[in-house]
């Protein structure tokens, strides 16, 4: 089993874990350890616009620059899965698949935000498609249906009727408010079924393709056959391998009092353990500057961290 040493540990290489990075490096921090189960930039390599900057058709930055120009070709990064983090005493125990272990002083939790899992069972889960699906993949004229109508719900809906030529049925569990434009086209080109859960999934592999049967409350759709079930029931964090003591009974990330206001929004509730970006407990912002800045917040209440603990 190895087992290494560092000063920080970042888990997550998205736009938050990369800027940590960036600003950490500049402060003078050294070994520093990046930790991705993915690719280098998260989000930016599903929907880059979603960091632009300024106007709304500004196309942002791309998951190339993010390496070059923030994260640098000298970063020590690691791809796999964290799947626990342990406190024992003044350091950190980040367990990694496959079968390794990473110990550090401190840990910038940046790993984002992932799909809200549905309730229904793990194998029925793991056949579903999310909204970062590539779906210029979905041939034309496809049965799809959609779980979920908020607006991520109604985008791909619309792309993939405009596009694609697909017939769409969406599931929402509540009435929908969107904007009346929206809502004439959505009346006339998709079936929307309102106050509606999916209680089971069911795979037919009798054709070369898979075939999928739902139930559900309140919503006649026994005799409908999907060639793809798209989940855009929304996201949550990225937390499953944190322990429950510093999470709040929702999973979300317990901040901690102990810090003063310039950091309070980071620190966690164990000392020396910071979060950033997506996984707290604000709403998504979605642009970079915004993770910037608290970038360059928590690498300054890092860097003060070892400092105060004589590590630097």
């Amino acid at each position: 089993m190895k087992n290494d040493f560092h000063n920080v540990i970042i888990i997550g290489a998205g736009p938050a874990g990369v800027m940590a990075y960036k600003y950490l490096s500049r402060l003078g921090v050294s070994n520093i350890l990046v930790i991705e189960p993915d690719k280098v930039g998260g989000r930016l390599n599903y929907y880059k616009n979603a960091y632009a900057v300024g106007e709304p058709n500004n196309e942002g930055i791309d998951t190339k620059l993010l390496i070059t120009r923030d994260l640098g070709l000298d970063a020590e990064v690691k791809k796999g899965r964290v799947t626990k983090v342990e406190k024992n005493q003044d350091k950190y125990i980040i367990n990694c698949d496959p079968d390794e272990k990473f110990e550090c002083f401190t840990v910038i939790v940046a790993s984002g935000t992932g799909p809200r899992k549905l309730e229904i069972d793990q194998n029925e889960e793991k056949i579903l498609t999310y909204k970062n699906y590539p779906f210029n993949e979905i041939a034309e004229s496809s049965n799809i249906l959609i779980i979920g109508g908020g607006h991520t719900g109604f985008e791909v809906a619309e792309f993939l009727h405009k596009q694609k030529k697909c017939n769409i049925n969406i599931l929402e569990r509540n009435e929908p408010s969107l904007p009346e434009a929206r809502m004439n086209f959505v009346n006339s080109n998709i079936n929307i079924h309102h106050f509606t859960n999916v209680d089971h999934i069911q795979i037919n592999f009798s054709n070369s393709e898979n075939i999928f049967l739902i139930n559900c409350e309140k919503a006649n759709l026994s005799d409908s056959k999907f060639t793809h079930i798209i989940n855009c029931t929304g996201e949550q964090p990225n937390t499953s391998f944190l322990p429950n003591e510093i999470l709040d009974n929702t999973g979300r990330l317990k901040i901690s009092e102990f810090e003063n206001s310039i950091t309070c929004n980071m620190s966690l509730c164990w000392e020396g353990m910071y979060g950033i970006g997506d996984i707290t407990n604000k709403p998504l912002t979605g642009y970079i500057l915004y993770v910037e800045g608290e970038a360059i917040r928590t690498s300054i209440a890092v860097f003060n961290f070892l400092k105060s603990r004589k590590i630097l």
